[in-house]
C-alpha cells in the first residue's frame, strides 16, 4: 500500500462501528509504515492514569498492531504509552531519543529542504 506524502489520518470523537477493526486489518495485513506523531493530547496527564490513552479505540488499535503487524507503527510522544508497557520487551519496544539541539534541528531542516 502506498500513501501520498502528507496524508494524515485524524481521529475525532466517536467512530462508526467497525472502523478501527477495518483500519487495523488493512494496516496489519500489508507492509506499512504508520507514524502516529504527537500522541500527548490523546494521553492522560500526570496522575494515576498517566500515559494511558484516553480512547479505547486507539488503545485497541495499538495493541492489535503490536500483536499482528507485517509493517511498523511508530509513535512519537513525550510520555510512554502506558497501555503498551507490558509489550515493551517484545513487540512494542520503547526507544528514548536524546534532546536535539536547535543547531542540529536547523541543519536537519536545511538539508531536508534541498
Amino acid at each position: 500500500m502506498r500513501l501520498s506524502p502528507g496524508l494524515e489520518i485524524q481521529i475525532h470523537g466517536s467512530e462508526r462501528p467497525g472502523r478501527r477493526a477495518r483500519f487495523a486489518k488493512l494496516v496489519a495485513n500489508r507492509r506499512t509504515l504508520l507514524v502516529l506523531d504527537g500522541l500527548e493530547p490523546l494521553q492522560n496527564p500526570p496522575g494515576p492514569q498517566e500515559g494511558r490513552l484516553r480512547g479505547a479505540s486507539l488503545q485497541a488499535l495499538l495493541r492489535e498492531l503490536a500483536a499482528f503487524n507485517k509493517g511498523l507503527c511508530v509513535t512519537t510522544k513525550r510520555t510512554a504509552v502506558a497501555d503498551l508497557a507490558d509489550l515493551a520487551g517484545g513487540s512494542a519496544p520503547r526507544r528514548e531519543l536524546e534532546y536535539l539541539s536547535s543547531d542540529f534541528r536547523c541543519n536537519a531542516a536545511a538539508h531536508a529542504g534541498r
